[in-house]
């Protein structure tokens, strides 16, 4: 699980990033996974996000504009496996890519 420090990281990461702006603005239409997918890829290339922290941060902010009900369909890492505890590959893997 990650400290309140680092969610809090992650999610101003996100809003620096813009993120949020983007997704009120989604005024062409763009399905949320198509949009989250662009969104993440931007927090793993632009802030060095892992993947894990980027869909986290982008499926947060989703969730809490309502612009999505359920969490995002992925394969590795959903919110409701973090709050839960039910996702055994990411405990303990770090936040951030290593240089």
């Amino acid at each position: 699980m990650w400290s309140i420090s680092q969610e809090i990281f992650v999610l101003t990461t996100a809003l620096k990033n813009k993120v949020t702006d983007e997704l009120l603005k989604n005024s062409a239409g763009i399905p949320p996974t198509l949009l989250s997918a662009r969104l993440i890829k931007r927090l793993e290339d632009d802030a060095a996000l892992n993947s894990e922290a980027a869909h986290w941060a982008v499926e947060s902010w989703m969730l809490a504009l309502d612009i999505i009900t359920q969490p995002l369909p992925n394969n590795n890492f959903s919110i409701a496996n973090y709050y839960c505890g039910c996702s055994d590959n990411f405990v303990g893997k770090s936040l951030f890519i290593q240089p």
